[in-house]
């Protein structure tokens, strides 16, 4: 019956169909079909349609328990840990570059802004899977959007995971080997000097070589796992390795602060110098070119879903929309306070003109003012290189999951058949080689790209202009009026208001979305 629901529905953005969504009720499982009575009426609470009396109620319904075959659920701690791992990534390196570009100030209130937006669209997203009794986010987009916008999803998901990895091995050889546009040694130069740090150097100090060894000896193994969840050690380890660049650069920060003082006032705002035109133009070309890193940097729609469902009915006493919403907003309030500090303290510390890739500020000739000893300078600057990098690494195979799942779920539907079934542990032969060679596919791809392109920036912003708005902005907006409009066509004022929100998001994040391939391609 939600399915019926769902696929009568008009599903539009501004009155504009999306796609067929004719298949929307063929492809709505058995499950939750019979799961919809069960749900329809929970303490007087109609899921996504009127009350006796007429009033309106949230689409928010509780979600069915299992308790003798559920898996073991995961605390609120560990469902916010799981969701900041999500979103810190490669993204936090390009942040001070924002920041110098954007001013101090305004780059809080950017970061404010992305931050709020992200709550609320994640909100959004968990909404309309309740309402249709959907776990996931493609799942719950054929639902409501159709098969070619589930579709449209997966390439948007493949484009948006498949350019950070690369960003990832770009990082590792810029920290390792050096490269094209990198000013400073690897640190292979530094360790071996008289092989690598010549004219010629030794091909085993080359960024083509050591790209291909991480990709073999390390990626390629972690990515071949079946299961996400052999990856659990892997991932605390990559966790604790971000920390060290963290906590690096907020001491670096204090130390700015100390001898330099706070920041001149023309530092608050857009630094207009770097572009052509009048000040006001500079400003909104400045803010323009650094939404896309922001945005990169707070995306993780694509895993929220599965992470909120891990929590499953734990302790739940409450509306668990209430508890989802502890969650989301503490991750996002501790991941926005860390992107302030890092951006600003390493602004402070290595100035305006910090790099667009901010590890390849972490070399002894710029750390040695902030410690008595020159070794500790060395020692600091290799362990924060160092381990950012193998952080970036340990936390590539979770981002390729994701992909290659994206990937296997586009080839299945090409096919008309699954490509791989979904039975880890228990695939056949031809399941098993298909998969292999789909890994080293991909790994190699990344690998050739991560040489041919050097700067993450550039990787960034496009990522940042394309995928990640889509994301984070599109799809959600999408979803949210496809969810209410049934209820907005019925002339109820609650869900006129979330249609219409849901038409603004969208079209700021088609405009933020042109306006910032316009400002990268001029």
């Amino acid at each position: 019956m939600a399915a019926a629901h769902a696929s009568s529905q008009t599903h539009t953005i501004l009155n504009l169909p999306l796609g067929n969504a004719s298949g929307a009720t063929n492809d709505f499982s058995a499950t939750a079909r019979r799961e919809d009575a069960e749900y329809r009426l929970r303490d007087g609470v109609l899921s996504g349609r009127e009350s006796p009396a007429g009033e309106e109620t949230p689409l928010l319904r509780p979600r069915a328990s299992s308790a003798s075959t559920a898996p073991k659920e995961a605390s609120e701690l560990n469902a916010s840990i799981n969701l900041i791992n999500t979103i810190i990534g490669a993204g936090i390196v390009s942040l001070p570059y924002a920041c110098a570009l954007t001013g101090f100030a305004s780059f809080v209130a950017l970061v404010a802004m992305t931050q709020m937006m992200t709550k609320e669209t994640i909100g959004w997203l968990c909404k309309a899977a309740d309402a249709v009794g959907q776990t996931t986010l493609y799942a719950t987009t054929r639902v409501l959007l159709g098969d070619y916008a589930e579709v449209a999803l997966r390439l948007t998901v493949l484009v948006n995971n498949y350019g950070l990895l690369i960003v990832y091995l770009v990082v590792g050889g810029d920290v390792m080997a050096g490269g094209a546009g990198v000013e400073e040694k690897g640190l292979l130069a530094q360790w071996f000097p008289q092989t690598c740090d010549v004219a010629t150097p030794h091909w085993a100090c080359t960024r083509e070589f050591f790209t291909a060894m991480l990709a073999a000896t390390l990626l390629l193994p972690l990515c071949s796992l079946d299961n996400i969840s052999s990856l659990a050690s892997v991932s605390a380890l990559a966790v604790t390795c971000t920390f060290t660049f963290v906590i690096t650069c907020l001491f670096l920060g204090v130390y700015a602060l100390a001898t330099d003082g706070a920041p001149d006032t023309s530092e608050l705002w857009p630094d207009v110098k770097r572009f052509d035109g009048s000040p006001a133009v500079g400003a909104v070309r400045a803010i323009l070119a650094s939404v896309p890193a922001l945005v990169t940097a707070f995306v993780c729609h694509y895993n929220v879903l599965l992470i909120r469902s891990s929590m499953g009915q734990r302790d739940v006493v409450e509306d668990p929309s209430k508890r989802d919403g502890r969650v989301f907003g503490r991750s996002l309030g501790f991941v926005g306070m860390l992107y302030i500090f890092v951006a600003s303290a390493g602004v402070l510390y290595f100035g305006k003109n910090v790099s667009s890739d901010a590890l390849d500020e972490f070399v002894f000739d710029k750390l040695r003012a902030a410690f008595k000893y020159h070794w500790l300078a060395t020692v600091v600057s290799n362990i924060v290189r160092m381990g950012y990098a193998t952080s970036l690494s340990l936390t590539y195979p979770l981002i390729f999951f994701e992909m290659r799942q994206s990937v296997e779920g586009l080839l299945s539907l090409l096919v008309g058949a699954p490509f791989v079934a979904n039975r880890p542990g228990e695939l056949t032969w031809p399941e098993v080689i298909r998969r292999r060679l789909l890994t080293v596919m991909l790994i190699a791809s990344h690998g050739v790209l991560a040489v041919v392109i050097p700067n993450i920036w550039v990787i960034i912003h496009f990522i940042g202009s394309t995928g990640a708005i889509a994301i984070g902005f599109l799809f959600p907006a999408a979803i949210h009026v496809a969810a209410n409009f049934e209820n907005y066509q019925r002339g109820l004022p609650k869900a006129a208001t979330s249609v219409w929100s849901g038409r603004i998001m969208f079209v700021f994040g088609l405009v933020v979305m042109v306006f910032a391939l316009v400002e990268k391609s001029s």
